[in-house]
């Protein structure tokens, strides 16, 4: 096995030092900037999913589609990626509609529900770290509707043959 100076083998992360100081920071940025409802389980922040506020994630190819199309539109709003496994996917948050209580979702689309939790930076899991896509802006707090983030998911569909 090759190793590096230290006895680290490559390709093994090393924890940095400073990971509880991380956490610390991250749950300040979120809660007092952003004003979000952030739970801390060590080795991961997660957002807790309020009733104005949901997650839709899609695989990184589709992210990246739906995400050019919102910037054309208007401002993409926060985005994380998440490992999971050997794909990686692209969280979206949005603003919840609350005239259009059951949203149809696009196929391939996961609609995280209310009082669930979606991972923020800087967790890592075993897959992968979490990073931000697209950051949220203290300055420009406002999520993109829902329904503006479906239908953009949607118009990246290919339409297929029967």
């Amino acid at each position: 096995m090759i190793t590096m100076s230290s006895h680290q083998p490559l390709g093994v992360a090393r924890p940095p030092a400073d990971r509880p100081a991380a956490l610390t920071r991250a749950f300040r940025e979120y809660t007092d900037e952003l004003h979000w409802t952030v739970v801390v389980r060590p080795p991961a922040v997660e957002l807790r999913l309020q009733a104005t506020m949901r997650a839709v994630a899609v695989r990184a190819g589709v992210g990246c589609e739906v995400a050019s199309l919102l910037w054309a539109a208007a401002p993409l709003g926060p985005v994380v990626a998440v490992p999971c496994g050997t794909l990686v996917l692209w969280a979206f948050l949005a603003a919840d509609d609350p005239g259009d209580p059951y949203p149809v979702v696009p196929f391939g689309a996961k609609l995280l529900s209310r009082d669930r939790t979606l991972p923020l930076p800087p967790t890592r899991s075993r897959h992968g770290e979490v990073r931000w896509v697209s950051r949220p802006a203290a300055d420009a707090p406002r999520l993109p509707r829902l329904s503006l983030l479906l239908a953009a998911i949607r118009a990246t569909q290919r339409p297929r043959r029967w």
